[in-house]
C-alpha cells in the first residue's frame, strides 16, 4: 500500500478547512491547527500572513477547482450541442456534491453566514468567482440563444442567473435536506427550466 505524503501547507490547509467547516472562522485558532499539525504556532506565518489570509487561500482553491472542472467539461464536450453541454456541467456539479459535499457545506456555509470580518472578502469573492464562470459558459448560452433553445429576447447574464438559480437549488437541498435527487426529478426539473426560458 503506497502512503502519501503531505506538505506542511497540505496538512495545515487540511486541518483548517475541516475546523472552518465544522467549528466556524470565529471559532477556529491558529494554534490548535499548529498543534494538531505538529509545528509552532509561529510557523503557520511562514505559510499565511493570518487567519482570514488562510481561509481566504482555502476558499479560492474551492472555487479554482470547482471553475477548473467546469472548464475541463467545456472544453472536451465541444462540437456537442450547446444545450447538452450546459446539461452536462449541471449534472457534474450535482454528481460532485453528491460525492464530495464537504466543499460545497463550506462555501454555502460562509455564503450564508460570513463572520462580520468575512462579509466584504466573501462577497467580492463569490461575485469574482460567478463573473469567471460566467464568462466560461457565455459563449454556450450565447449558442442557446442562436439555436433558439431559448427565448431570443433574454439577456445572456439574466440567462445564466436563472441557471445558477436552477442549480443553487439542487445542490442546496442536498446539502440542507441531506438527500440525493432523483435522476428524474433532475431530468423533469431541467425540462421545466428550459420550457420556461
Amino acid at each position: 500500500m503506497v502512503k502519501l505524503e503531505f506538505s506542511t501547507e497540505q496538512k495545515i490547509r487540511e486541518v483548517a478547512f475541516r475546523d472552518f467547516l465544522e467549528k466556524g472562522y470565529e471559532a477556529t485558532n491558529l494554534r490548535d491547527i499548529s498543534k494538531e499539525v505538529g509545528i509552532k504556532a509561529s510557523s503557520i506565518y511562514f505559510y499565511y500572513k493570518s487567519k482570514k489570509d488562510l481561509f481566504v487561500k482555502i476558499y479560492d482553491s474551492i472555487c479554482y477547482e470547482q471553475m477548473e472542472k467546469i472548464k475541463k467539461i467545456v472544453e472536451l464536450k465541444e462540437g456537442l450541442p450547446a444545450k447538452e453541454v450546459l446539461y452536462l456541467v449541471f449534472l457534474n456539479r450535482l454528481q460532485t456534491c453528491i460525492n464530495y459535499s464537504a466543499p460545497f457545506k463550506f462555501l454555502l456555509r460562509y455564503r450564508l453566514f460570513p463572520a462580520d470580518e468575512l462579509q466584504n472578502e466573501t462577497r467580492d469573492r463569490y461575485k469574482n468567482w460567478q463573473d469567471e464562470e460566467f464568462n466560461v459558459l457565455q459563449p454556450i448560452i450565447v449558442s442557446c440563444i442562436a439555436s433558439n433553445d431559448i427565448n431570443q429576447r433574454i439577456n445572456e447574464k439574466v440567462f445564466f442567473q436563472k441557471y445558477k438559480r436552477l442549480e443553487n437549488e439542487h445542490i442546496n437541498e442536498m446539502l440542507i435536506a441531506g438527500i440525493v435527487i432523483a435522476e428524474d426529478e433532475i431530468e423533469s426539473n431541467w425540462k421545466n427550466f428550459w420550457e420556461r426560458s
